[in-house]
């Protein structure tokens, strides 16, 4: 079975879903590079996990509580 490899432009982060490398990159408004370059730098950010050899995939809760602690830092600790 084929899936399409669209992203939507709004990223619901309710209920317990798993997102993409690309859903979790848009959500925070980041490029795919940026975002994996943010999991290197940032401590803060959520681990992801692997679901299979070629799969990885973040908790929307994970991502919903970053978001949180992301919008409480000052501007210089989120740069």
């Amino acid at each position: 079975m084929q899936t399409s490899d669209t992203t939507p432009a709004v990223i619901p982060l309710n209920g317990e879903a798993w997102l993409s490398p690309k859903q979790f990159a848009a959500a925070l408004g980041l490029s795919v590079s940026t975002l994996y370059n943010r999991l290197r730098d940032d401590p803060a950010m959520p681990k992801p996990t692997k679901v299979g050899p070629r799969l990885t995939r973040w908790r929307a809760s994970a991502i919903r509580q970053y978001m949180a602690t992301v919008e409480r830092r000052s501007p210089a600790e989120a740069a």
